[in-house]
């Protein structure tokens, strides 16, 4: 059975899964196939258009969301790196904690993952592989990733309903959930504070670090008012 076809197999699985079913989980149901099919602990589908915002399109499970939110709140980490530089990143315990130090405490003191290979999605995105054991990124078979990233691919592009790119806004529509709030967030920040967009990340996740809250969370906060001007800066 070609990898393609492992992926396909793994797929119809997971939309036998409750906690995985519904209209709205097709990102999840990828997520768990990809993890199916490279033997990992979990998985995560993430889409971008620049390198400063990343939507999650899904998680294979709670924990890989937790850990996608984490690396999004850090603004550091190997997707991050993978989705800039255009290659595939594998990471141990030891190269998280030494090249993305911002993002392994929380990673590892608030998930079991001990490991993380990172793929990009042909330019739409990274698809993130989690491991428990300290070294089992590096174990994985780097053209089954890449198989598994394209199929990757073909599903969010085949999906009406999740259109990748909104070409008039220029971001991707229709996935996210609260991590929509954040280029909301981040244009409040801009008109107010008279900031560039990055300049209003930053604001966003200095808050987030403070008050050891997701960006996600903050942004949240902005768009409905709880959080107001005089603590924005």
């Amino acid at each position: 059975m070609t990898v393609a076809d492992q992926f396909q197999a793994a797929l119809l699985r997971a939309r036998d899964r409750p906690e995985l079913a519904g209209p709205g989980g097709e990102g999840a149901r990828v997520a768990w196939a990809a993890a199916e099919v490279l033997q990992a602990d979990g998985a995560g589908v993430g889409l971008s258009v620049d390198q400063m915002l990343r939507l999650p399109w899904g998680a294979s499970d709670e924990v890989a969301a937790v850990a996608e939110q984490l690396q999004f709140t850090a603004g550091q980490g190997p997707c991050l790196d993978a989705f800039a530089g255009g290659e595939a990143v594998m990471a141990s315990r030891l190269i998280i904690s030494r090249f993305w130090p911002g993002f392994a405490e929380p990673f590892l003191l608030r998930t079991p993952f001990r490991s993380v290979f990172a793929i990009p999605i042909d330019g739409i995105g990274v698809l993130d592989v989690y491991f428990c054991q300290e070294q089992g990124a590096l174990a994985v078979d780097v053209g089954a990733a890449t198989e598994v990233a394209r199929q990757v691919w073909q599903a969010v592009t085949d999906n009406d309903a999740l259109m990748v790119i909104d070409p008039r806004s220029g971001t991707p529509a229709a996935v996210g959930g609260r991590r929509a709030q954040v280029p909301v967030a981040v244009g409040i920040l801009v008109a107010a504070l008279h900031v560039t967009a990055p300049d209003a990340l930053a604001i966003l996740r200095g808050h987030a670090f403070a008050g050891d809250r997701s960006v996600d969370d903050v942004a949240a906060d902005i768009v409905d008012g709880t959080l107001g001007p005089h603590l924005w800066e």
